[in-house]
């Protein structure tokens, strides 16, 4: 994408991890809380 020369090169995978940690995130905020 033009103006975002981070996402194209460690786009994927960072995403992926982001998505992951919010999941978790989500599930076990309840426990915490």
């Amino acid at each position: 994408t033009v103006g975002d020369p981070l996402k194209d090169t460690a786009g994927p995978s960072l995403h992926v991890l982001v998505k992951l940690l919010s999941t978790i995130t989500l599930v076990l905020a309840p426990l915490f809380i």
